[in-house]
């Protein structure tokens, strides 16, 4: 992800979630975590919740991957996290492209 935005002329940083730290002075945040049985990884779950203002204030998006059942498209895929997310408080609207 980060090479594919520095390939657009982004500057991208790479952090584990529990080494986030501030996110003062970002341009905007992608967050990548596993889903297992239908929960983020819980790295994750903290980080949305402790940077609930500052992520309010910037543009996020995140993505995920998990085991899939056999048969699941990308329709399941999108379904299962955004089942995941209505469990943390977010600072925005949950909207999937």
């Amino acid at each position: 992800m980060a090479a594919a935005l520095e390939e657009e002329g982004a500057t991208a940083e790479v952090r584990p979630a529990r080494d986030a730290g501030s996110l003062d002075g970002l341009d905007a945040v992608v967050l990548g975590t596993p889903l297992y049985m239908g929960a983020l990884h819980k790295d994750v779950r903290a980080l949305l919740e402790k940077d609930r203002g500052a992520l309010a204030g910037l543009p996020w998006a995140v993505f995920a991957l998990g085991p899939v059942k056999a048969g699941d498209g990308p329709h399941d895929s999108r379904e299962q996290l955004l089942t995941a997310l209505a469990k943390v408080p977010a600072p925005v609207s949950r909207q999937c492209s």
